[in-house]
C-alpha cells in the first residue's frame, strides 16, 4: 500500500528538488497549506531553498504573506545562516535586504553569518556581509578560514571604511549602505 504525503511534504519535496512549477501548483492546489511547515529535522521549504541557491524560490517564498522567516531548524540554523553558507550568494544577498531577516542571530552553538561564510570557504558571501556595512565580530575558536578570507578580514580590522568602501566597488555596489557598522561608527567618532 503506498503512503499517502500531506500537501506540506509534496511542497516541501518539490522545494527540495528544484520544482518551482510544481511547488506552485500546489500552493495554487491548497489554499490553507502550511508554507511554514517543518520536516523531522526542522527545515522548512524557505531553508531548502536557501540550502539550494534557488533564488527563484527563495524570492517566491518571501512574497508568500504566511512565510515566518525566523523559524530555526533543529540545530538552530535561521535560513539567513543556511544561505550565509550556500552559493550563488544571490539568496544570501537577497535575504540581506529583507527588512523581517534578523541578521545576527546565532545557532545552538553561537555560529553567527560570517562564521557559516568562511566555514564553507565562501569569499563572495563575506564580502556580501562586509559590504552591508554590518558588525563583523570574531570567529570562532579552531574555525579554519582560507587565506583570502583571513587577509579580508585584517584589512577589514585594521581599516573598515577603506574595506568597506573596496568590497562595494569590487561587487559593483552603488549608493548607500543598508546600515552602517558599528566599526565605522568607532572610526569617525
Amino acid at each position: 500500500m503506498e503512503s499517502i504525503s500531506s500537501p506540506e511534504a509534496c511542497f516541501l519535496h518539490a522545494i527540495s528538488k528544484g520544482r518551482l512549477y510544481v511547488a506552485q501548483d500546489i500552493l495554487r492546489n491548497n489554499p490553507t497549506l502550511d508554507v511554514n511547515w517543518q520536516d523531522k529535522d526542522g527545515l522548512t521549504a524557505l531553508h531548502r531553498a536557501c540550502a539550494s541557491a534557488d533564488h527563484s524560490t527563495v524570492s517566491l517564498l518571501l512574497a508568500h504573506p504566511d512565510i515566518d522567516v525566523s523559524l530555526r531548524n533543529l540545530g538552530g540554523e535561521t535560513v539567513f545562516l543556511t544561505a550565509c553558507g550556500g552559493l550563488p550568494v544571490d539568496c544570501m544577498r537577497t535575504l540581506l535586504h529583507d527588512a523581517r531577516i534578523e541578521l545576527a542571530v546565532p545557532d545552538l552553538q553561537g555560529w553567527l553569518p560570517l562564521s557559516y561564510a568562511t566555514r564553507f570557504g565562501r569569499i563572495e558571501n563575506v564580502k556580501w556581509w562586509i559590504a552591508s556595512g554590518r558588525e563583523v565580530g570574531e570567529l570562532p575558536a579552531g574555525l579554519k578560514v582560507s587565506n583570502s578570507i583571513v587577509a579580508l578580514l585584517e584589512n577589514f580590522k585594521e581599516n573598515p571604511v577603506e574595506t568597506i568602501a573596496a568590497v562595494r566597488l569590487e561587487l559593483g555596489i552603488t549608493g548607500e549602505r543598508t546600515s552602517s557598522s558599528s566599526a565605522e561608527r568607532r572610526q569617525s567618532a
